[in-house]
């Protein structure tokens, strides 16, 4: 969507002059049908001034755009704005002279006249005409969020794959050419253990005898939990190999219990286990940089929230690099290191984290991605520190599945706490967890509103320890809203 030329870009110029491919509107043989509509005439007069002629608003407005595919922006004009003085609801001719406001780079115009058009639509056809012209309005205009409004709002008129595809691809356009980045989504997840506890009531270290009984908040609590996740961010600096990004990012989940898990620990609440996470991050990217230089260097710092109560401060510095290995492999390096100061009354940490991920895009247009982490994480209380790795494996289809899109993801961890004690009970050669996680996701991409689509997920996770504390089962469905691009 080219800001030089927005008149260009329009849905209607594609649609309209296939339409118009056989030819020229014919007077002769088109008029006597045409006579039939009911209405008033339109007056059409030659670009020269030489003539005018009267036509029923349909063939006016079959010429107007046959004016407008053929480049005649000064007839179309005359043509729609006699068919808007007959019926100022008149969605098509008011579409045609937005179109032809943008050419004449009246933009502010050309916008206020595509939304009337998009409020006098009854179509959804002519709604998403309207709504894209508003869009390159908006565009031209150097307004990026109401040019991502409007092309949501065709989007949601769109009436078939190529349609949304067109959206798709002019909203990653209009995204990456705007300085503001933003997202957001939504999830409600009922959870067979919303807070992490013990499957079991007894406290086993290794195979010894129970050595102690859990307390209620302690044990697996089934409830529900609600969380929104915000990102902002915007371009301080730019050029056409780099740009510098502000970004904020904000997590926030509810926690309700069942009455089940108020039976088992009745004097626990479902906001104990609230948490919140407020991100401030400036992160410099570099298109192709020379060697194996990174092409993402990323600063944050930020503070996160338990239970209503401050827990800790951070800060983080990272490092990427993507390479391109083939046409269809992609390899990403990256790490960072993390510092996290307590302000809950345990010990700071000090950790530091590697990752390696492969994706491959196959024919079918399947996305196989293989990944590996690495972690270390050192504290001045030995029961903090930490050494882990993790292999995950993910897929997405290429292809919808009776328009649902399909993906899923396995993962394994393994977390070594080399000094670990319960109580004055020291564990034996330390603790050692391991973690099994799936997650199989449903997105329904043609039922959303604005391109805002409804998301299912199933996930379960599984997590063996010889310290019975941190043995768990969960398992949950994900129920939630994303944006479709």
């Amino acid at each position: 969507m080219a800001r030089g030329q927005p008149h260009r870009t329009i849905a209607a110029t594609l649609r309209l002059a296939l339409a118009l491919a056989a030819g020229a509107f014919a007077f002769a043989g088109g008029a006597a049908a045409q006579e039939r509509e009911a209405g008033e005439s339109a007056q059409a007069q030659a670009t020269d001034g030489s003539s005018q002629i009267s036509l029923p608003p349909g063939a006016a407005r079959t010429l107007a755009r046959h004016a407008w595919a053929t480049g005649d922006m000064v007839l179309a004009r005359a043509i729609a704005e006699q068919l808007v003085a007959i019926d100022q609801n008149d969605a098509e001719a008011l579409t045609l002279l937005a179109a032809t406001d943008i050419s004449r780079g009246d933009t502010r115009s050309g916008r206020r006249t595509a939304a009337r058009a998009v409020r006098a639509a009854e179509a959804p056809t002519l709604r998403f005409d309207a709504a894209y012209v508003a869009s390159s309005a908006a565009m031209a205009e150097g307004s990026y969020s109401a040019a991502q409004y409007w092309l949501r709002r065709a989007y949601q008129s769109a009436e078939s794959d190529a349609q949304r595809d067109q959206i798709e691809n002019a909203f990653r356009q209009v995204r990456a050419a705007s300085p503001f980045h933003y997202r957001f989504s939504f999830d409600v997840a009922p959870s067979s253990n919303i807070n992490g506890g013990s499957e079991s009531k007894f406290l086993v270290i290794e195979d010894s005898p129970y050595v102690g009984v859990m307390s209620g908040p302690a044990l697996a609590l089934s409830g529900t939990r609600t969380s929104v996740t915000g990102q902002f961010g915007y371009d301080v600096a730019r050029t056409d190999t780099a740009r510098t990004t502000l970004g904020v990012q904000a997590y926030r989940s509810f926690n309700t219990l069942s009455e089940e898990a108020k039976d088992i620990a009745p004097e626990a609440d479902g906001s104990d286990f609230d948490y919140q996470v407020l991100d401030f991050s400036i992160t410099r990217r570099i298109a192709d940089p020379a060697g194996p230089l990174p092409d993402t260097y990323t600063l944050a710092w930020g503070r996160t929230w338990y239970g209503g109560e401050e827990s800790d401060r951070v800060a983080r510095i990272g490092l990427a690099r993507r390479f391109s290995l083939a046409e269809d492999w992609s390899l990403r390096v990256g790490g960072k290191t993390e510092r996290r100061l307590s302000d809950s009354g345990s010990a700071d940490r000090f950790g530091n984290e590697l990752t390696l991920s492969i994706a491959h895009i196959r024919p079918s247009g399947n996305i196989l991605r293989l990944g590996l982490t690495g972690t270390d994480v050192a504290s001045l209380d030995p029961n903090l520190e930490y050494t882990a790795y993790g292999l995950d494996a993910g897929l997405a289809l290429g292809e919808p599945i009776l328009g649902v899109s399909v993906s899923g993801h396995l993962g394994y961890t393994n977390r070594h706490y080399p000094v670990y004690s319960v109580g004055f009970i020291d564990v034996r050669d330390g603790r050692q967890d391991e973690v099994w996680d799936a997650t199989l996701t449903f997105t329904f991409d043609r039922m959303g509103v604005m391109g805002f689509v409804p998301q299912v997920s199933v996930a379960s996770e599984q997590s063996t320890s010889n310290v019975s504390r941190y043995e768990s089962e969960t398992t949950g469905v994900s129920v939630g809203f994303r944006s479709a691009f």
